[in-house]
């Protein structure tokens, strides 16, 4: 992705162009990124009356390649030689820079923050959070989030195996271990606890999880 990205198109588009040519970027200003990304046409920069967010795969110096029209339930529409191509924050951007629905988040404190739920094994309605029924591939009606009440997500400093809490509730080796224990607890600041064990001292923050559904 590049800052500061506004162009023209070199040649008309019909609604279901795929290929767009574009007129070189006047300067200080820059083409788009040559690895795919997200732009806006529009008809005037001051009172634009026609908009479209495009989303692109390639450009190759001329053109962008693999381009989705009307994207972020915006209209296809057909588009003079010279209208604006550029580059700005959209919605859907913006929604991928805080996360995506199925994001797991690890919490100290017991305060669920906003477009999240507690992975307890709630039902929810498809109609409701489409958005995360499709990420565990519900197609209609209610589901079921993964529960993991009863359980303490630990992370420990100390030991070279750890695991990770996948999307579905099971575990593979990476960096978090999910366990239950009732350890002796020698000392506590801040929500960090020292466990003592065979002679071996472990430092260990206990989390909650939550999923984002929007």
């Amino acid at each position: 992705m590049n800052n500061f990205v506004k162009t023209t198109l070199a040649v008309g588009i019909s609604s279901t162009a795929v290929t767009i040519e574009l007129a070189a970027a006047p300067s200080p200003y820059f083409n788009p990124a040559p690895d795919g990304g997200v732009l806006t046409l529009c008809d005037n920069l001051a009172n634009p009356t026609q908009l479209e967010i495009v989303e692109y795969v390639a450009f190759d110096g001329t053109n962008l390649t693999g381009v989705t029209r009307g994207a972020e339930g915006s209209t296809a529409s057909a588009w003079e030689s010279g209208s604006f191509m550029i580059g700005s924050i959209t919605a859907g951007m913006y929604k991928k820079s805080v996360g995506q629905p199925g994001d797991l988040v690890f919490l100290q404190t017991g305060v669920l923050p906003p477009s999240m739920f507690w992975l307890d094994g709630s039902t929810l309605s498809q109609a409701v959070y489409p958005e995360l029924a499709a990420y565990y591939g519900v197609a209609s009606g209610d589901f079921d989030l993964p529960d993991i009440h009863g359980l303490e997500v630990v992370l420990s400093t100390a030991g070279s195996t750890t695991s990770f809490l996948e999307p579905d509730g099971s575990y593979s080796q990476f960096s978090v271990t999910v366990h239950e224990h009732s350890p002796d607890f020698v000392a506590s600041d801040n929500g960090y606890s020292e466990y003592e064990e065979d002679s071996d001292i472990y430092d260990y923050v206990n989390l909650k999880v939550a999923v984002r559904y929007e």
